[in-house]
């Protein structure tokens, strides 16, 4: 009895193996030569328990680069223009593109839409732009991220 209950319990994983590999069937075209190569092999699925319920599908990169077999667990493949198989962002050498810009760039960037989403704000706030004669407080931080950034401020001229 126990054997066959092995038997059945092998049958039904290999059952789910066949079940979870995907076939990707495409052609490409060669620029030079105009030729179109067919390609036809299969893509690995795994499977992740959500915290809530359910499961998520993985792709298992099949690409293999300089001898190893990559295997990595990834939500998308892609395609590059001079690779002709699917591989994860890792195979192919895809970065993101903050991530090919230095530190200081980057936070150059980030200090600058904080700048506008705060001198927003702030214009949205001004009630006045004086009090007794002299710049009120948000005005004077109006004025300070104004030069920052070289937004043009007409009003302030008549105002001051």
């Amino acid at each position: 009895m126990g054997l066959v209950n092995l038997l059945a319990l092998l049958v039904l994983l290999f059952l789910l193996m066949l079940w979870w590999v995907c076939t990707l069937k495409y052609g490409v075209s060669d620029n030079f030569t105009g030729d179109n190569i067919e390609y036809d092999y299969k893509v690995e699925l795994t499977t992740s328990e959500c915290h809530y319920g359910g499961v998520r599908y993985w792709f298992v990169c099949p690409l293999t680069t300089n001898g190893v077999q990559c295997n990595q667990r990834v939500g998308k493949l892609y395609l590059t223009p001079q690779g002709n198989y699917f591989g994860c962002r890792h195979c192919h050498n895809i970065t993101y593109a903050d991530r090919n810009m230095s530190k200081r760039r980057r936070k150059g960037i980030n200090a600058s839409i904080d700048r506008e989403d705060k001198y927003d704000t702030l214009n949205n706030q001004m009630k006045r732009w004086t009090y007794n004669g002299k710049l009120t407080r948000k005005a004077r931080q109006l004025l300070k991220i104004n030069a920052r950034l070289g937004y043009d401020l007409e009003c302030l001229a008549e105002m001051t």
